[in-house]
């Protein structure tokens, strides 16, 4: 750990490469479990187009987020274990970029909990691919926004573009998932 803090750039892989040895040693023996099965059901009776209008229904923003990932996965659970600890990755990274942006100053702390983000073992649903994996989608790009919002607030003088951008993708993740409206409140501590 300390020749990656040393070397800011390693921390990103070095994430990977934890996420891949925790979650990804029972990876080949997995399949589809709980609420995966209804979604990847929609798929192979009715196509991606068939999962994005089940979806479309009560979420129309999260279609987006299945669309291409059910085009390009298909009903392989291998590929959608892999995709799993990918975004999961994603997720830890946005937070780290977060993070970094409300304390530059800090980035040993901030690496160290990231690292602890990604091997909570309180999060013990990593095996349920398919829903988890948009969950973490939906997640990375709502931290996202708040690392944008947070740089622009830092830079001294507001850019509106920067602030439509982050209020743009805010909103495609609470129009996703209402799970990240109450993290909403940050931007007011921020």
């Amino acid at each position: 750990m300390k020749r990656i803090s040393d070397n800011p750039n390693l921390f990103p892989f070095f994430l990977l490469l934890i996420c891949f040895l925790i979650y990804g040693s029972s990876m080949p023996s997995l399949g589809f479990y709980w609420d995966d099965l209804p979604y990847i059901w929609f798929k192979v009776e009715k196509g991606v187009q068939g999962i994005t209008e089940a979806i479309a229904f009560n979420r129309p923003a999260l279609s987006f987020f299945f669309y291409v990932p059910m085009a390009l996965l298909g009903e392989k659970p291998l590929a959608w274990q892999i995709f799993g600890i990918f975004t999961r990755w994603l997720f830890t990274l946005s937070m780290f970029g977060f993070l970094q942006s409300l304390w530059p100053q800090r980035e040993k702390d901030n690496q160290n909990i990231t690292f602890l983000l990604a091997v909570v073992p309180g999060f013990t649903q990593q095996w349920v691919s398919v829903v988890y994996s948009h969950w973490f989608l939906v997640l990375s790009v709502y931290f996202l926004s708040l690392r944008i919002f947070t740089k622009n607030i830092k830079s001294g003088h507001s850019h509106c573009t920067k602030t439509l951008l982050s209020m743009i993708l805010a909103g495609i993740s609470m129009f996703s998932m209402e799970y990240v409206f109450g993290l909403e409140f940050l931007r007011f501590l921020i």
